[in-house]
């Protein structure tokens, strides 16, 4: 090979590792991807009914929480889990979160960091507020809970169990993959 050849050799490895180079810089420059905010729709008890209804021949898990709830916020994990590991086995999650409607921009900065791309609403009907409470029969009246209809649209579960147990994630994770079992 030449001196010439050589050189130019030299010159494009140059060039492509410049080249590389600034790539890199440039996007480390421009940060993290932006997180995608999941889309959430206003919701009251009625449009709950039709929508779950919609997933006749899907287990439904019904997710109620909100940002300021300590227990919904630790338990959030475990229901994105069972939505990510179970989906493909007909399992539909849908989030409702109790959050007043004027705070939507926060819940949805919440759904995108915790990569929760399965359907989410909020209650249209004040947050958490008694009406709202009542309206969605949520007896106890606290947060998270949860509840969980079988292939035929039926509800046979609410977590936590009357009688301000905790609510336990293992046991919603057992009774969602036994209602799964269950032949269609």
């Amino acid at each position: 090979m030449s001196s010439a050849e050589e050189s130019r050799g030299r010159r494009a490895r140059w060039t492509f590792s410049i080249a590389l180079w600034c790539g890199v810089v440039l996007a480390l420059a421009a940060g993290p991807p932006a997180i995608q905010e999941p889309p959430v729709r206003l919701i009251d008890e009625k449009d709950l009914d039709k929508v779950v209804r919609s997933h006749r021949g899907k287990v439904v898990l019904v997710d109620f929480w909100a940002t300021w709830c300590e227990s919904c916020v630790e338990n959030f994990p475990h229901t994105v889990k069972l939505h990510h590991d179970l989906a493909n086995q007909g399992l539909a999650v849908l989030g409702v979160s109790m959050d007043e409607p004027e705070d939507a921009p926060q819940v949805r900065k919440f759904l995108a960091s915790r990569n929760a791309v399965f359907e989410n609403y909020q209650s249209r009907l004040g947050g958490s507020s008694d009406e709202s409470m009542v309206r969605f029969q949520i007896r106890s009246g606290t947060l998270p809970h949860l509840r969980l209809y079988d292939r035929a649209g039926k509800l046979r579960k609410v977590f936590p169990p009357e009688g301000g147990k905790k609510l336990d994630p293992k046991a919603v994770e057992r009774e969602v993959r036994s209602l799964l079992a269950e032949p269609s």
